[in-house]
């Protein structure tokens, strides 16, 4: 049974009006029906990056920016392409140390009489080439050492990904820390709308949902996306929450910052309803005038739901089937309010 059928409605006096008065001041009547709605939310948002898109380029060990390449904000890098060249003591003295260890080993052979010696060496020379590997050194490049015996004086710093450059702390001749960020690149494949929805919309509001996106610079365009997460906070001055959505961008055109309206499509439910014009809403409570018999009318208080264009969700006071009125209901809550104040008087 609907939860609307199951909870005793807020009852009040009676009005009494008989068929001319109704028809003089044009009664007409509706019926509480259920009904399965759809219903859409409708908001806004803006565009952002996708977080899990977002890297970060740093390095493991300090020297100097030499040959910088990619110098602006905006630019677009490939996955591989060199960022610029670093100068590094640290890098200069452990490649030094790698290929003295290598040469060593070389000399040593493998002669029995030198076995302890050579295990020894091997140990240093792996323990070298750890450290060349925490820094990311290039395999390639620790085999051009081991063939060509050339020490790099500065290393080329290649992009761990591509994407576009949205924030850059490097100069020429710079000195960087290890740890410190370098640059943020983002990949547009993907981007986020981060939209509002009010708190009494959440419930209707699930990951996987299909969201549809507009935006004004792009008329006529729908993006069809998905909800991927639903923020666990809200925004308590505005009472929303922050309600991500997952999109593909072909071509890159939807940007960080754009403002977008959002369309969340909810999964049809059935719902009691009645028109919306039979709901009178003080703002503090909401009545409805049920036909109780011939000529007679009951004010009846209502806990009411969403909105569905000209039909309202009841949660609460009325049972499917009950014949409402639809207008002219403002008259008879007027009647009603005088009425009852009458009987108080006579009390």
């Amino acid at each position: 049974m609907e939860a609307a059928e199951m909870q005793s409605p807020a009852r009040e006096a009676g009005l009494e009006v008989d068929a001319r008065k109704q028809q003089m001041i044009g009664v007409t009547y509706g019926e509480v029906r259920r009904s399965s709605v759809e219903q859409t939310i409708r908001t806004v948002g803006t565009v952002a990056y996708d977080e899990s898109a977002l890297t970060d380029v740093t390095l493991k060990f300090h020297g100097w920016i030499e040959g910088l390449r990619v110098d602006r904000t905006g630019d677009y890098v490939r996955e591989g392409e060199i960022l610029f060249s670093l100068y590094s003591p640290e890098l200069v003295q452990t490649q030094e140390d790698y290929l003295t260890s290598f040469e060593h080993l070389q000399r040593l052979g493998r002669s029995p009489r030198a076995a302890e010696a050579s295990r020894r060496m091997e140990d240093l020379l792996a323990a070298v080439r750890r450290r060349l590997d925490y820094w990311d050194v290039p395999e390639n490049h620790v085999r051009d050492l081991e063939q060509d015996r050339r020490i790099l004086r500065s290393l080329p710093i290649h992009s761990p990904a591509g994407g576009y450059v949205i924030e850059k702390h490097v100069t020429e001749g710079a000195h960087v820390q290890a740890g410190h960020l370098l640059y943020r690149l983002a990949d547009l494949d993907a981007v986020w709308v981060l939209a509002d929805v009010y708190e009494h919309e959440l419930p209707r509001v699930a990951p996987g949902q299909e969201a549809r996106v507009t935006l004004s610079y792009l008329p006529g365009e729908t993006f069809v996306g998905k909800v991927g997460y639903v923020y666990p906070y809200l925004d308590p001055k505005e009472r929303t929450v922050k309600v991500r959505i997952e999109l593909a961008n072909p071509g890159h055109r939807l940007r960080a910052g754009m403002y977008a309206d959002v369309e969340l499509r909810a999964e049809p439910r059935e719902v009691l309803v009645v028109p919306a014009a039979a709901v009178l809403d003080s703002g503090e409570r909401r009545v409805v005038f049920v036909a109780a018999g011939p000529g007679r009318f009951e004010p009846r208080e209502i806990e009411s739901g969403a909105r569905f264009d000209d039909a309202v969700e009841v949660l609460a006071g009325l049972e499917v089937g009950e014949r409402i009125v639809t207008s002219a209901n403002f008259l008879l809550d007027s009647e009603s309010q005088l009425a009852s104040g009458m009987r108080q008087m006579s009390h």
